[in-house]
């Protein structure tokens, strides 16, 4: 997560969301801006470690992404990236392709700084213990440029286009998966899928 007290603002950053960009953004536009708890915390921890008043006063935010994309641009980055993480080690450990990194490597496993998973639907991330959304807005990835734009009208933030950081350019989404790997996904991020509308 990020943080910048002068702004009263928190953004959320769930993995392959645009979060690096996000992130810049805040940094070179935001001074004050800092991490706040783990880069990828749920909200709720947030919530807890500032208590309910103070979490209050923020304006908290975050993106989402198709959960069929979201995998394959994951995947891509475990791929190229240099393996500097628990679940980068295992992703490359235990699957020689798409296909095996859906079926052996969506599940959780403890990383360097906790847990970390790909299993983790993106509701997690901004729910509490009731599945009660504690943020008070959801961009999708989607729409990054048109909901971006509204967080910097409603907040009166410089206007300034995002940089694409962190971007792993791959193939239609679509092309990657069999039936039985669409399937998976559709299983294991049912809520995600169901909440935000998405589908293959």
């Amino acid at each position: 997560m990020i943080i910048s007290e002068k702004h009263k603002i928190i953004f959320i950053h769930i993995h392959k969301t645009a979060g690096q960009s996000i992130t810049d953004y805040m940094k070179k536009n935001l001074p004050d801006s800092k991490p706040f708890l783990n880069k990828h915390d749920f909200a709720i921890n947030g919530k807890i470690a500032l208590g309910e008043e103070k979490w209050d006063e923020y304006f908290k935010f975050a993106f989402v992404r198709n959960p069929w994309d979201r995998l394959v641009s994951w995947y891509h980055m475990f791929k190229l990236k240099p393996p500097v993480t628990l679940l980068q080690k295992y992703v490359l450990d235990n699957s020689k392709n798409f296909e095996e990194f859906i079926k052996k490597c969506t599940d959780i496993i403890v990383d360097n700084d906790g847990i970390k998973s790909c299993a983790f639907n993106q509701l997690d991330y901004i729910s509490d213990e009731k599945g009660k959304i504690i943020i008070d807005f959801i961009g999708k990835l989607e729409n990054l440029e048109e909901d971006f734009k509204k967080i910097i009208e409603m907040k009166k933030l410089p206007k300034i286009n995002l940089p694409h950081l962190n971007s792993y350019p791959h193939k239609d989404y679509k092309k990657y998966y069999s039936e039985e790997t669409k399937e998976i996904i559709k299983k294991r991020f049912n809520k995600d899928i169901k909440f935000f509308g998405y589908k293959f």
